[in-house]
């Protein structure tokens, strides 16, 4: 509920708690959301329901008693559109309606929003209008509440910028919690609740905690808890679900961002790690088994970075793709890799291991530049690409032309020590049904080189260009075992 709604319901409070029957017209309807949620402490609420009979047979049983009961009645219509139909109520009681007197009766929107914002907008000019644009039916209960809650974080934002000598939300917070040297002048300045109330209206933080120390870890779990659960789109293990997060997607979003500027600053970036690592060895978070989908794109600890690389060597046992390729490629930029670099290490390694098994003897560039050439002279340069290929694997070229001719094609196979193999190989085509299939004159090239290591430990780079006559294009299609 909003500030303007909250002024409204104490009011109402108040005055049956002093008056004891109550009588609320509102003809404009501009309080039914209010009325619905309302709870009178010891009291009761009743509501017109289309029947002036029903009413008054609801609210019967307790006119009946020696003391007078604590009675709220609301109608959504005018005192005259009753036509006397409440009349014993409203004369035994108080009604509260637009333009009553005196001013704690008047339910009027523009005199509740100027009595609700004085204590929070500042500028006497600005306020005015505020009314005025009320008046104009230009704001409504839920506009004045937004104006509310901008006034109040920009008052409490004040007086927080004074302290951390910043203005933004983003940066009093990282301030907080990055800078313990200020605790002593946030507790002289008597700021402590002020900060609460800002951290609830920025991120939905319920901290309670009574120091600005103990304060600082209440917020740090609550931030990176929520932002890990933002990213998990919502799904909750159960050990954590008793952990305080944020609820609403809003809080959620605020969080995840703060994070992730938060391991951006360079000058924050340790104190980001050492957060983390205390946090995750107390709630135990790489202890938890997540699906590498759910988790692939998740820094925020870094138990959760070990377990996507353990996921991804796992996966890459069975078969490398793509996908495995790319996520090693992003984890090797990412926030955990640069703040230890032997994880850095083993995911370029991973990164590279993904690459070496994919069945492709050429990158993307070349078969994109395959393409593009496919209706040029064979005597063009079709392609130029490299590949890992294991000993004991053959490089196999396949390709489909439109008219029967030769193809060159220029090979060179070498290690990191000598060149293994350096000629060219005439290919010749042999037709099969509407297709040329290109082959070797001789035997496939087969690179045995002798005293090498296992294939699993050794690799050779093939690097090939094609080059002859005639309209065509050539496909590799990959390293194929002997």
């Amino acid at each position: 509920m909003g500030h303007v709604s909250e002024y409204i319901r104490e009011m109402v409070v108040k005055q049956v708690k002093d008056n004891h029957l109550v009588v609320w017209f509102d003809p404009e309807r501009i309080y039914g959301d209010i009325s619905a949620d309302l709870e009178i402490p010891g009291g009761t609420v009743a509501r017109y329901r289309d029947s002036f009979f029903e009413l008054r047979h609801d609210i019967a049983p307790l006119m009946t008693r020696e003391e007078p009961p604590d009675l709220l009645i609301y109608v959504p219509l005018s005192e005259e559109e009753t036509e006397n139909a409440l009349v014993a109520y409203t004369s035994a009681g108080i009604v509260l309606k637009p333009h009553q007197t005196p001013w704690q009766r008047n339910t009027r929107l523009a005199v509740i929003a100027n009595q609700a914002l004085k204590d929070l907008v500042d500028d006497a000019a600005e306020l005015e209008e505020i009314v005025k644009k009320v008046d104009r039916n230009e704001l409504t209960l839920s506009d004045l509440d937004a104006l509310a809650e901008r006034a109040r974080k920009s008052s409490y934002q004040k007086i927080l910028a004074l302290i951390y000598r910043v203005e933004t939300p983003q940066d009093i917070t990282l301030s907080f919690l990055n800078r313990p040297e200020t605790d002593e002048e946030l507790t002289r300045k008597n700021a402590l609740d002020d900060l609460k109330t800002f951290l609830h209206t920025e991120y939905g933080a319920e901290i309670r905690e009574d120091t600005p120390e103990t304060c600082r870890g209440e917020l740090a779990r609550y931030v990176l808890m929520s932002a890990l659960l933002a990213n998990l789109d919502n799904y909750v293990p159960e050990m954590l679900s008793r952990v305080p997060h944020a609820r609403s997607t809003k809080d959620q979003q605020a969080c995840a961002q703060l994070v992730y500027e938060w391991q951006m600053r360079r000058d924050l970036q340790k104190s980001y790690a050492t957060w983390a690592r205390k946090i995750e060895q107390a709630l135990g978070i790489g202890e938890y088994r997540l699906e590498l989908s759910q988790i692939e794109d998740i820094h925020t600890f870094q138990g959760i970075d070990q377990a996507v690389l353990s996921l991804v060597e796992q996966a890459l046992l069975t078969q490398s793709t793509d996908d495995l390729e790319e996520i090693a490629r992003k984890r090797e930029q990412g926030f955990w890799a640069e703040m230890v670099p032997t994880t850095k290490a083993r995911w370029r390694l991973v990164a590279t291991i993904a690459a070496f098994l994919q069945p492709r003897p050429g990158n993307r560039d070349h078969d994109e530049r395959a393409k593009l050439h496919c209706r040029r002279d064979c005597g063009a340069l079709y392609g130029q690409g490299s590949a890992l290929v294991p000993a004991g694997y053959t490089l196999s070229l396949r390709g489909k032309v439109l008219r029967n001719h030769r193809v060159r094609i220029g090979i060179t196979a070498k290690n990191s020590k000598k060149s293994l193999y350096k000629g060219p190989a005439t290919l010749y085509g042999t037709w099969r049904r509407d297709r040329l299939q290109i082959r070797p004159a001789t035997r496939p090239i087969t690179v045995r080189p002798p005293g090498l290591p296992p294939p699993d430990r050794n690799y050779l780079r093939v690097r090939s260009t094609c080059h002859g006559t005639g309209q065509g294009r050539i496909h590799p299609r990959g390293c194929l075992p002997l």
